[in-house]
C-alpha cells in the first residue's frame, strides 16, 4: 500500500497537555495565566530538541542499546519523582466523564424534540444545586456554569416536562439518557462553540505536518555534508523548526509583552497581539511555507536531473527556510489555537481542551495522509506529484502548492 508519510510529527502520540493542566491545578490557581501555558509550551519543545539531537544521534551513532536506555532512566527517574510527591498533591473527586454527559445530551435532546416550548415563556430547565461537601481549594472547580441562549436546541435535553414521571424523591433524573441537567449541557454548548476554530487548527496544521514528512524525503536527496567528514542527518531537520517557535516564545513573552505594556501604560494603546491576529498570522505564515516549499523542491529536482543524479548537489540549507516558517506557523498559530480552547473551557474540562487540541493534531496527520494518496491516485503515471522511492521522478512541488491551495481556503474559512 502507497504510503508517502514515512515520518510522523514528534508531537503526536500522547496529550502531555494534560500534565499541565494537572500542575495549573496543583497550583491553586484560578482563572487561566496564559504565561504557564506559554512557558510548558517553550518547555516541551526544549525536551523534543534535546531528545531529537542528542538521543537520536547517540541511537544512530553509538548504540541503539544506550539509546533506548537514557529515555527510559529518565522516565523510571520521573515516575519515581512524581511517587514520591502524592502525598502534597491535591486530589479532585471524580465527577464523572464529559463525554458521556455529551452522549446523553445529544439522545436526550432528539428525544424532547418533539416537545413544543412557547416563544414568550422560559422552559422550565432542570438546573439542581452542585454538591457542596467538597473542599475549598476545589470550589473554584465546580462553579455552576451559567445558563446561555446559544444552541438552544439542546436546551430541549433538560427541559421538564412531568416532574413525577423524570424525577425520583432526591430530585435526581430517572434516567440520564432521558434527561439530563443544565449543566451537562452547558457542557457540551463550550465543546460546540469551538468547532469552527478546531476546524481551522486541523487545516493549518496539514500544512505544518508537509514538512515534517515530505521535507525528510527532500533532505536525503540532497547534499547533507556539513565540512569533509560530517553528514547532518536527515532527522534532525525537524529541530531547525522547533528553534524559532522556542525562540519566539521566549523572545514574545520575555521580551516583547513587558515592552508592549509599558508602551501601553504610557499611550493607551494595546499593542499585545490577539488571538485572532495570531492565528491569521500563522495560516498566511503556512500558505508562505508551501510555496517557499514548493520552489525549493522544483529547484531540487532540476539540479538532480541536470547532473543525472539521485542525490541533488543542492545543499540542504536551501530547506532551512521553509522549516523556519513551519516554525513560526506553529509559535503563532499552535500556541493561539491552544490558548483559545484553554480559554474558552471552564476550569474543569480544561484537559478536555488539551484533548481537543492534541486530536486536531493526530486528524490534521489521517487527513493529510488521505489527501497525499489521493493526489498520488490522480496523477500515478509517468510522472505522478508523490509516491515512490525517488522525488526526482515526482512532482512534489506541485502537491506543494496544492496545500497551499487548501491553505488559502483554511484563511478565508476562518
Amino acid at each position: 500500500m502507497f504510503n508517502p508519510r514515512i515520518a510522523v510529527s514528534p508531537r503526536l502520540g500522547s496529550s502531555p497537555y494534560s500534565l499541565w493542566a494537572w500542575l495549573y491545578y496543583q497550583s491553586g490557581l484560578v482563572g487561566f495565566v496564559p504565561a504557564t501555558l506559554h512557558s510548558w509550551y517553550f518547555s516541551f519543545t526544549i525536551a523534543l530538541v534535546i531528545a531529537l539531537t542528542g538521543v537520536v544521534y547517540i541511537q544512530t551513532n553509538i548504540s541503539w542499546a544506550i539509546g533506548l536506555a537514557i529515555p527510559t532512566v529518565c522516565l523510571s527517574f520521573s515516575i519515581t519523582i512524581f511517587l514520591l510527591g502524592q502525598h502534597a498533591y491535591i486530589y479532585l473527586k471524580p465527577q464523572g466523564s464529559v463525554f458521556s454527559d455529551v452522549a446523553k445530551v445529544i439522545v436526550a435532546a432528539c428525544r424532547m424534540s418533539r416537545v413544543r416550548v412557547a416563544p414568550d415563556t422560559e422552559p422550565n430547565l432542570y438546573d439542581p444545586l452542585l454538591v457542596d461537601n467538597i473542599r475549598s481549594h476545589q470550589r473554584h472547580l465546580m462553579i455552576k456554569y451559567p445558563h446561555t441562549n446559544r444552541f438552544k436546541f439542546l436546551d430541549r435535553a433538560a427541559i421538564i416536562t412531568n416532574p413525577n414521571q423524570e424525577l425520583d424523591d432526591q430530585y435526581n433524573p430517572k434516567s440520564g439518557w432521558r434527561f439530563c441537567s443544565l449543566q451537562q449541557v452547558e457542557q457540551l454548548k463550550y465543546l460546540v462553540a469551538i468547532l469552527p476554530v478546531w476546524v481551522t487548527a486541523i487545516g493549518t496544521f496539514i500544512t505544518m505536518d508537509q514538512t515534517n514528512t515530505f521535507g525528510v524525503l527532500q533532505a536525503l536527496q540532497m547534499d547533507r555534508s556539513i565540512g569533509p567528514k560530517f553528514l547532518f542527518p536527515p532527522g534532525w531537520m525537524n529541530i531547525t523548526s522547533m528553534l524559532p517557535l522556542a525562540i519566539w516564545i521566549l523572545t514574545y513573552e520575555r521580551i516583547y509583552l513587558p515592552l508592549a505594556k509599558n508602551f501601553s501604560r504610557s499611550s493607551q494603546t494595546n499593542l499585545r497581539f490577539t488571538m485572532t491576529q495570531r492565528i491569521n498570522t500563522g495560516i498566511v505564515l503556512s500558505v508562505v511555507t508551501m510555496v517557499v516549499s514548493g520552489i525549493v523542491e522544483e529547484h531540487r529536482r532540476k539540479s538532480a536531473l541536470k547532473h543525472g543524479l539521485f542525490v541533488s548537489p543542492t545543499s540542504f540549507a536551501l530547506l532551512l527556510p521553509q522549516y523556519f516558517l513551519t516554525g513560526l506557523t506553529e509559535a503563532f498559530s499552535a500556541v493561539a489555537i491552544m490558548e483559545f480552547f484553554t480559554m474558552q473551557m471552564p476550569e474543569s474540562m480544561r484537559t478536555v481542551a488539551g484533548a481537543i487540541f492534541f486530536l486536531s493534531l493526530s486528524v490534521s496527520n489521517y487527513l493529510g495522509s488521505f489527501i497525499a494518496n489521493m493526489v498520488h491516485n490522480a496523477t500515478e503515471g509517468k510522472s505522478p506529484w508523490v509516491g515512490g522511492h525517488d522525488l526526482n521522478k515526482n512532482k512534489l512541488d506541485c502537491y506543494y502548492y496544492i496545500i497551499a491551495a487548501l491553505g488559502d481556503v483554511n484563511f478565508v474559512y476562518f
